[in-house]
């Protein structure tokens, strides 16, 4: 029966096994059986390749290859979320260091790019100021020993005169037809303020020096002044209307007033929207701005030096016309600039070339004169040298010397000393191997600042003052005791018309600029000729027989023939 059950086992298994639990009886019945005849361990040994094979063998492998990929899966997702994380902390550490270095740097460079605008807004206001002072220099015409000045803005009459004061000036005072005429013809087209205002006492108009408006030098055309309390300060019209007239200060103060108002809305309103806009602009993306601010530090540092450099250079040079404006004097149409330093003569000359100038050429006393009184002259090379043949002087200009003012025993050097200086009053010569020239004799002398001309010829008073302002200058004004002995001492000088008169107010004298004689210097007895002699002349010690004991003034009728001193004042000059 165990063959049997045997085979049926074998057949089993060549079938390719069933299932577990048939396998498990035929082990059972097999073992009931066989147990009494055969050795337990033998045939368990014998039928030991019977246990746990085929599928559940599979299962079981697979299983534990399942669950070996499922753990070392979730040890490469953990090994990847570590690297992440240890990526993402180290790139957030980079870029907030990044970002708080170019914040950093942009505080920094806003500071500088701030102190830069600070520092170049401060040579700007130098540079304009700067420009200002040349364009003022520049800017002022003389007439009748006063200086004007035309503003080419429009302010209204207290702004306009404050400009003035800060300028040491003041709105300007008509006190004669002339003057009157000057200024029109100076203005233009356009109308300007003057200084004339009745705003203290409503009609009584005065100057702003304080002076009631004299009844003898009015311009008013008819119907003015015609504002009332309304219209308190005066102008003067263009050319083609006529002279003054009165204009409401409050009227345009309220309007300037109400116009600044609605600007200031404007830029207000303004301000706001761009700050918005900025706002926002801001809030947008931070690697855009920071690369922009990457390329403008660049830009900037760039912009920096050039800008910077460009207007310390403007500053100098402005610096250097403006001292020039103010070291260089004018003597009879010619400009003189004396040095306050050494140089040998090429140098000098070097120097004086660099300047759009040369050496000086002396070619009369009087220039000789005047070079040798000029301030802080001492011995001080000329235009003038035979180095190119000995003996043979020559000017810088290539002419040659005709005649000169050598001092005694000059020159004296021969061949080593080929070059001219003048010598000052002090050093009791004139040339020592140096010396200068002039082209033609002036008849103007210096004193004082000023220039005085002697006429040669003979006219009445009102000829005699149109030949000096026709020159800018006008008839003499005497302030002082030392001007009038000047005068007295002039070579030439005869009974001589100077500037006063009282042909407006009989006994009024007044100069010609409109100011009154406090004191002056009459002769005994004078002024005595009433309403026939209303203009007065200068008597020098010396003079015609019948005048020999009226040294000093008197008043003569204006409509003789005598000659005149013209006064106006030296000018400095302006290089461009």
């Amino acid at each position: 029966m165990s063959d049997v059950i045997y085979d049926d086992v074998m057949r089993t298994e060549s079938k390719g096994m069933k299932t577990e639990r048939v396998e498990m009886m035929v082990d059972i019945y097999e073992s009931a059986d066989a147990v009494r005849g055969h050795d337990f361990r033998t045939e368990t040994n014998t039928h030991q390749p019977l246990q746990r094979t085929g599928s559940d063998s599979v299962r079981n492998r697979s299983s534990r290859a399942a669950a070996v990929c499922l753990v070392l899966l979730c040890v490469l997702l953990m090994t990847a979320v570590i690297v992440l994380c240890v990526h993402i902390h180290t790139k957030s550490t980079n870029y907030t260091e990044e970002r708080n270095k170019l914040l950093n740097k942009i505080t920094n460079l806003t500071d500088e790019r701030d102190g830069l605008i600070f520092t170049n807004k401060n040579l700007t206001n130098e540079r304009d100021q700067l420009r200002n002072e040349l364009q003022i220099c520049a800017e002022w015409t003389c007439y009748q020993s006063r200086s004007y000045y035309i503003s080419k803005e429009k302010k209204n009459w207290t702004e306009s005169r404050r400009y003035c004061t800060e300028r040491g000036a003041d709105l300007t005072i008509i006190n004669n037809r002339e003057e009157q005429d000057f200024v029109k013809n100076m203005s233009g087209a356009a109308a300007v303020w003057i200084g004339l205002t009745d705003s203290d006492v409503e009609g009584t108009w005065k100057w702003v020096d304080g002076s009631t408006l004299n009844s003898d030098y009015r311009f008013w055309p008819s119907g003015e002044p015609n504002g009332g309390k309304a219209e308190n300060c005066a102008v003067t019209v263009p050319v083609s209307t006529p002279d003054w007239r009165s204009d409401s200060v409050r009227n345009r103060s309220s309007r300037a007033a109400a116009v600044c108002l609605v600007l200031l809305c404007v830029l207000l309103l303004t301000a706001v929207i761009v700050l918005c806009v900025h706002i926002h602009t801001k809030s947008t993306n931070y690697t855009e701005e920071r690369n922009k601010l990457l390329n403008k530090i660049t830009k900037l540092t760039e912009e920096r030096l050039i800008k910077y450099k460009n207007l310390t250079n403007e500053r100098d040079q402005l610096r250097n016309e403006l001292q020039i404006c103010a070291e260089w004097t004018c003597y009879q149409s010619r400009c003189y600039f004396i040095s306050k330093e050494k140089k040998n003569w090429t140098e000098s000359r070097r120097d004086c070339t660099e300047r759009g100038a040369d050496l000086i050429i002396i070619n009369n006393r009087e220039e000789q004169d005047f070079i040798k009184n000029m301030p802080g002259a001492a011995a001080v090379w000329i235009g003038l040298t035979d180095s190119d043949v000995e003996g043979t002087w020559k000017w810088v200009d290539g002419s040659t010397l005709t005649s000169g003012f050598w001092a005694s025993g000059e020159p004296s050097g021969g061949t080593t000393e080929n070059c001219a200086v003048t010598v000052p009053p002090v050093s009791a010569k004139d040339w020592a191997n140096s010396v200068g020239g002039h082209d033609e004799a002036s008849e103007w002398t210096c004193y004082q600042s000023r220039s005085y001309y002697i006429s040669n010829e003979k006219k009445n008073w009102t000829e005699s003052r149109r030949y000096c302002t026709e020159r800018g200058a006008d008839l003499i004004i005497i302030n002082n005791r030392e001007e009038q002995d000047f005068v007295k001492n002039m070579p030439g000088a005869a009974a001589v018309w100077i500037g006063l008169t009282d042909s407006d107010v009989e006994g009024t004298w007044k100069w010609v600029d409109g100011s009154t004689l406090n004191s002056g210097f009459w002769a005994s007895g004078q002024p005595k000729g009433g309403t026939t002699e209303n203009c007065a002349v200068t008597v020098p010690p010396v003079s015609t027989p019948d005048w020999s004991n009226l040294v000093g003034w008197r008043d003569i009728a204006c409509k003789r023939a005598l000659q005149w001193i013209c006064e106006k004042r030296i000018s400095q000059l302006i290089l461009p």
